[in-house]
């Protein structure tokens, strides 16, 4: 899958293979070139960072990020 800056939207969450838990888009900003994250660890120790867009994206294309996807409930 092709990533760029109009892929990454917020509210997307995503995995890392750096650490265990998982990574929400707040914000995206262009301008700035930055990405506003939620980071939900795994041992309850969550906070916000604020991370450089363009790495990110080749850390998505190096596979170092992956995008949680939710489950469907089964009818």
């Amino acid at each position: 899958m092709k990533i760029d800056t109009t892929t990454l939207q917020p509210g997307m969450k995503f995995s890392s293979k750096w650490f265990e838990g998982t990574t929400e888009i707040i914000a995206v900003n262009l301008n700035e070139n930055t990405l506003d994250v939620e980071i939900y660890r795994a041992n309850g120790h969550n906070h916000s960072e604020v991370w450089n867009l363009q790495h990110t994206i080749w850390g998505f294309e190096r596979f170092e990020y992956r995008f949680t996807i939710p489950i469907e409930p089964k009818h």
